[in-house]
C-alpha cells in the first residue's frame, strides 16, 4: 500500500468516526431513558451492512473486479449519504440552561475525570479494536493460515458481522432483567473465549464458527 492510499486509509477513517459520533449522540438524545435501546437498533445497520459487504466485494475480486472499483461504488453511496443527511431534518435541540450555574462549574469535567468513564472508554477502545482488527485480519487469516477459498473467507466475515447486528437487534428490543454491568462481563469474557478457541482451532470451520460466536 503506497502513500496516497495510506492517506485515504486516514481520511477514511476519521470521516466514519466523526460520522459515527455524532449519530451516535442523536441516537442516545433519540432514546431518552430507555437504556440506549435507538443506539443499539441503529448500530443494527452498521452490522446489516457489513454481513452483506464482504461476500459482495470478495466474490467481485474473485471475478477479476478491481478492488479501485470496489471503493469507487462505495464512495458513491457514501456521496448518497450525504446528499440524504443534508436535505433530512433533525431535532433542534438545545441544553437547558440553569440561570444560577456559574462558567466556574466544572461538574462535566469531574464526570470525563471518573473512574468509571474512564474505565468504559477504556473498554469501548477495545471493542472498538477488536471489531476493527477482526474485520480486517479475519480474511488473511483463514485463506494464509488454513488455506480457505477467498470466498470462504469473506462468508466467514460476513458470519461475524451478521452475529454483531443480531446482538445488536436483541439488546434493542428484548428487555433486559440483568444489570448493565453484569450484560458487559458475561459477553465480553464469553467472547474473549470464543476468540481464543477461534485461533486455537485447526480447520477453517472452527476458526468460522468460533469467531461468528465472537460478534
Amino acid at each position: 500500500m503506497g502513500d496516497a492510499e495510506d492517506l485515504l486509509q486516514v481520511g477514511g477513517g476519521v470521516g466514519g468516526g466523526a460520522v459515527e459520533l455524532v449519530a451516535n449522540i442523536l441516537l442516545i438524545d433519540a432514546s431518552e431513558g430507555q437504556r440506549g435501546r435507538y443506539l443499539n437498533f441503529g448500530h443494527l445497520f452498521f452490522g446489516v451492512g457489513a454481513f452483506v459487504c464482504p461476500p459482495l466485494a470478495t466474490y467481485a475480486a474473485s471475478q477479476g473486479v478491481s478492488f479501485a472499483t470496489v471503493f469507487l461504488l462505495l464512495g458513491g453511496l457514501y456521496g448518497v449519504l450525504a446528499a440524504a443527511t443534508m436535505a433530512a431534518r433533525f431535532p433542534n435541540r438545545t441544553p437547558s440552561v440553569n440561570p444560577d450555574e456559574t462558567a466556574t462549574d466544572d461538574t462535566g469535567g469531574k464526570v470525563a475525570a471518573s473512574p468509571i468513564v474512564l474505565i468504559l472508554s477504556a473498554l469501548l477502545g477495545v471493542y472498538v479494536g477488536f471489531e476493527l482488527g477482526i474485520g480486517g485480519w479475519l480474511t488473511k487469516y483463514l485463506t494464509e493460515v488454513h488455506g480457505s477459498s477467498l470466498v470462504f473467507a469473506g462468508n466467514a466475515l460476513s458470519a461475524f458481522w451478521l452475529s454483531i447486528a443480531a446482538g445488536r437487534l436483541v439488546l434493542s428490543i428484548a428487555p433486559l432483567k440483568f444489570r448493565d454491568d453484569q450484560v458487559i462481563l458475561v459477553l465480553s469474557g464469553a467472547a474473549t473465549l470464543l476468540a481464543l478457541a477461534g485461533i486455537a482451532a485447526e480447520s477453517p470451520w472452527g476458526t468460522a464458527i468460533c469467531f461468528a460466536g465472537v460478534g
